[in-house]
């Protein structure tokens, strides 16, 4: 038996509100547990950020990317690994790491998001463009979000890179960048898109688990990408070609437009995405977190 629960939540550079959006799903489920700001023996202490809490009985990643963040050799000082799905539990077997160390839990960041309806009603949708700062003037045309990962590696982001060719007149464009600069996140944005333009970060996974079309600047970004992390999912996406790819800035938007007609998020990302956040744990992944974290504080494994 332990003393507790406790989540640690810094709010260095900012990202108090990004860890908080992740935690409480499972404070929701575990209302004995806490929010603290620093490790504290006795206690089952989360951590979300390897670089704000180094060590802690549990890791839970603030982002479902890959990025080689999460890799077995950077996981040495966590007790247990909370993943979103099965690949990447058998990624970090594969690894090394036992699977006994491992639990499967889903992303509960985004459990609010799938009791989103999916078409909302005409005064919501309005009320949101205002929230977010999208262009009411022709609201029957569709919305293309752009969503670049942050520029703390720049080669594998978009960002600043598509300002020539994301606006179009067939579509409106709404660019959103971390929430760390823009004060809200991109799931919230997410039930109002047709089409999203991502380039490696958690956006493109979060798209796709909504049922979102997701177009690459393959052009631009999947050289870096394959250099950058060889062997990450993101390297997987654009090695085989998963998903909309475009390999140049007409065929970017050609395939827009096309993602917008059809609808179809790909072929092979379906399976794909069983691997990374499966059907079963979409909006209940807090729950399940919940549940995983009741059983180590009970020596239940």
């Amino acid at each position: 038996m332990t003393n507790g629960i406790r989540f640690l939540v810094s709010d260095g550079v900012g990202y108090g509100a990004l860890f908080k959006a992740h935690v409480l799903p499972v404070i929701k489920y575990l209302p004995e547990s806490q929010i603290s700001d620093h490790y504290e023996p006795g206690y089952i202490n989360v951590s979300l950020s390897r670089e704000a809490f180094p060590k802690a009985e549990v890791f839970m990643h603030h982002g479902i990317s890959d990025k080689l963040y999460r890799e077995t050799s950077k996981m040495m000082n966590y007790d247990t690994v909370f993943v979103p799905g099965p690949a990447w539990r058998d990624k970090l077997v594969y690894q090394g790491m036992s699977p006994k160390r491992i639990h499967i839990i889903g992303y509960p960041f985004m459990d609010e998001i799938f009791k989103e309806p999916l078409s909302r009603p005409p005064l919501k949708r309005t009320a949101d463009y205002v929230k977010y700062g999208i262009p009411t003037d022709d609201m029957k045309k569709p919305l293309v979000v752009w969503a670049p990962t942050h520029r703390g590696t720049a080669v594998v982001s978009s960002q600043g890179r598509l300002n020539n060719v994301i606006n179009n007149e067939s579509w409106i464009t709404k660019e959103t960048q971390h929430p760390v600069y823009s004060g809200f996140f991109f799931r919230d944005i997410l039930p109002l898109a047709d089409v999203v333009v991502a380039d490696s970060g958690s956006t493109l996974y979060e798209a796709w688990a909504y049922g979102v079309p997701v177009v690459f600047p393959s052009w631009l970004i999947k050289d870096s990408i394959l250099g950058v992390w060889p062997n990450s999912f993101e390297a997987k996406i654009y090695r085989e070609r998963l998903g909309w790819h475009a390999n140049s800035e007409n065929e970017l938007v050609d395939m827009i437009k096309q993602a917008i007609k059809t609808k179809n998020i790909g072929s092979g990302i379906e399976p794909f995405m069983e691997g990374i956040f499966p059907q079963s744990l979409r909006g209940c992944s807090g729950k399940r977190a919940a549940q995983a974290l009741t059983e180590i504080a009970t020596g239940g494994c």
